[in-house]
């Protein structure tokens, strides 16, 4: 699997952890990495759950999150709150298995960490442990950068709108327009 979907999958799993307190389940990560831009804004404001198929990214990760809610559903109950973080058997059937030693939507990662949210220093040395806290207050660091990049942007085009308004205004004086 590429690196850069491993880290915004990475990323997507802090960022749902830090808003919510716990632990996200799959579907919220699977979620946030396969919706349309406009779709995860609709989510965040709690306008949208995600059930038309031009919320998606494509109609395959559509077909297989409903797949994967109504199999959930069946086995653990309607309330998400009480489903674990990931069902690894579940997914795999939904997404017809591993094909080429990868399964949809996890890559070429295991699934049983990806899915079920298992952290992958399981049973490993605390210089592992290390490495992802490190890569943690990494992740939080340049989202603290990104979110500050974009609000002076929104800033600079205020003044920038500001501005053209006032030199309109002046042209307006001299011109007498």
């Amino acid at each position: 699997m590429m690196l850069a979907t491993f880290l915004r999958r990475f990323r997507n799993r802090i960022k749902l952890k830090k808003a919510k307190g716990k632990d996200p389940l799959w579907r919220d990560v699977f979620k946030q990495t396969h919706l349309e831009k406009s779709a995860k804004v609709k989510l965040a404001s709690g306008e949208l759950i995600g059930s038309q198929p031009e919320h998606w990214v494509n109609e395959k990760s559509w077909i297989v999150f409903n797949k994967y809610e109504k199999a959930m559903c069946e086995k653990y109950g309607p309330d998400p709150s009480q489903h674990p973080l990931g069902d690894v058997k579940i997914w795999e059937h939904c997404v017809g298995g591993r094909k080429n030693g990868r399964v949809y939507g996890v890559g070429s990662s295991d699934p049983d960490n990806v899915v079920s949210g298992t952290p992958y220093e399981c049973g490993s040395s605390s210089h592992d442990h290390q490495k992802k806290s490190m890569l943690e207050q990494e992740v939080e660091k340049r989202e603290e950068i990104k979110a500050k990049f974009d609000s002076e942007v929104k800033l600079r085009h205020d003044m920038e709108s500001r501005l053209l308004g006032k030199m309109n205004d002046l042209l307006k004086q001299f011109t007498g327009r």
